[in-house]
Formats: C-alpha cells, structure tokens, sequence
C-alpha cells in the first residue's frame, strides 16, 4: 500500500487526508482529489458514472452543479456497494432507491435533489440498453417517502432488542 493512502474499514484504498495536500498521490487538485473520495467506493459502477459526469451531465446541469451531480449518484452507489453487496445493475430496484432514502433520512437528510439527478442517470441507462428494469426511482413515491415525518420508533425498538440480546449473551458468558 502506498505510504500516502489510507485504508477504510472495508479494505478500500482512499486518498490521503484532504488536510495534508503535499502528501497527496500526484499532488492532485482539491477537485480531483474529492471526486476520488467520492467515486473510490462505487466499484464496477464507476465507469459507467464517470461517462456519464462526462458526457451527459456537462449537457444537462450548470458546470457548478455537475459536484452536486457526482455526489448524488456517488453516495447512492457506494451505498449499493458498501451496504448492500450488490454488483450488478438488474439488481437495483425501487426498493433500493426507497432503502438508500430510508437510510439518509435517518442520518438527518431532509433534500430530496438527489433524486431527481439518480433518476436522470437512470434514464440515460436505459437510453444507453445498460439497464432494462424502468427507472426505479418513482418520483412521486419516493419524494413523498423523503419529505414523510421520519418515524424512528422501529429503528429504537430494533437497537433496543439487540442492546438486550447482547447483554444476554454477555451474561451467559
């Protein structure tokens, strides 16, 4: 591994800090440097990302918000990558979409932009024959999902029973 890299939790390499710029692999950009932060995590879906940040967003979206862009479909697909284990396109359904807005929401995300920039991804695969399944962001589902009270009594109810099964489990011990 190369001394100026950093190793994730998953075994991914990951740029060096951002607060060390001389130590940087090339001495690349702050630009460059954090689109490899957010595109490093994405695996075989990062070809198909870059052409279209490429290509198609410069087209659709003002040179300033083509960041936006890359960040909206960047953390979704690391999301598809790192949480679910999933490699493969035919696999992304609107259960995935609705799971990753489940997921923000409860980090504290309120916007719901991304989707509209993961939707136009889509299309374009679709356009290009690389995914045949329909959008599976269904945008008045899932932006009414994002703008819902957000109830986190499952979610309370769930980290309780396995702080109990845990504490069981120490105690058999």
């Amino acid at each position: 591994m190369p001394t100026n890299t950093q190793q994730s939790t998953t075994g991914a390499l990951l740029p060096p800090a951002f607060d060390e710029p001389s130590k940087r692999v090339g001495n690349i950009s702050g630009k460059a440097w954090r689109a490899e932060l957010i595109l490093s995590q994405t695996g075989r879906f990062r070809p198909l990302i870059e052409e279209y940040l490429a290509t198609v967003a410069p087209k659709n979206y003002k040179a300033k918000d083509v960041s936006t862009v890359r960040v909206s479909i960047g953390m979704l697909f690391r999301y598809i990558v790192q949480d679910l284990h999933i490699d493969d396109l035919d696999l992304v359904r609107p259960s995935t979409i609705t799971r990753y807005i489940d997921s923000r929401r409860a980090l504290g995300y309120l916007s719901f932009t991304f989707l509209g920039h993961i939707a136009s991804f889509f299309s374009w695969l679709a356009y290009r024959g690389d995914y045949d399944r329909g959008n599976p962001v269904i945008r008045r589902f899932h932006r009414e999902r994002m703008s819902a009270p957000l109830d986190l009594s499952g979610l309370t109810d769930n980290i309780s029973n396995q702080i109990r099964n845990r504490e069981r489990e120490t105690c058999k011990n």
